[in-house]
């Protein structure tokens, strides 16, 4: 029984130590380029899976439309789906734990994964303005304000519209130069990546 005890008041300390870990919230360009880089990533992630496809399925690339344009907000909604995805099964998206960043309910526990794809469909309309360009900039723009001000993003403030029962916050930890320079690194390789699977996508 004071085993039980014990085991209990540690994983009650754990708890703690990580709350306080984790209390101060994400400042705008943080989270733009953790953003970034996950969109990014799940381009790659996409990018080579239609690539697979089209090699195995020709009339397949007929599905695809030809402006980079059009293509990038048709697959938009699917790469908010698979960071939803990466979310559920790891805890944390890539580019977030890089940058020493998590979202999280207000209480700072975690994120269901219907919580996360909510959120993330919220963001597709008022962050990202669903890929339309130009308009994109100032969704994205009027986000950063928000947060500049020290308020809440829209698709995180619980004043969000009555379909929204949950508010959510993205908290950081302190990085040091050394994971940032990482990260920029590993954000520039990731691009290249991008591009070359893309531009291979293209030749079909």
């Amino acid at each position: 029984m004071d085993e039980e005890e014990r085991r209990r008041q540690q994983e009650q300390q754990q708890r703690e130590r990580e709350k306080e870990q984790w209390q101060n919230q994400a400042t705008r360009w943080p989270r733009f380029f953790a953003r970034m880089f996950d969109l990014g990533l799940e381009s790659l992630l996409i990018g080579l899976l239609v690539l697979v496809l089209s090699i195995g399925f020709r009339e397949f690339t007929k599905l695809i439309p030809k402006s980079i344009i059009l293509q990038s907000m048709l697959f938009l909604p699917f790469q908010l789906m698979l960071d939803a995805i990466i979310y559920w099964l790891i805890g944390n998206t890539p580019g977030k734990a890089l940058l020493g960043l998590k979202v999280r309910l207000v209480d700072t526990s975690p994120l269901s994964f219907s919580q996360y794809l909510s959120r993330n469909l919220t963001i597709w309309g008022s962050g990202l303005a669903f890929g339309l360009p130009l308009i994109n900039l100032f969704t994205m723009a009027h986000q950063a304000r928000r947060l500049g001000k020290g308020q809440q993003t829209s698709y995180d403030t619980d004043e969000a519209p009555i379909y929204r029962v949950y508010a959510y916050r993205v908290y950081a930890k302190q990085i040091g130069w050394t994971q940032r320079c990482f990260f920029a690194l590993v954000f520039l390789g990731l691009l290249f990546l991008v591009n070359m699977t893309w531009y291979a996508l293209s030749g079909h």
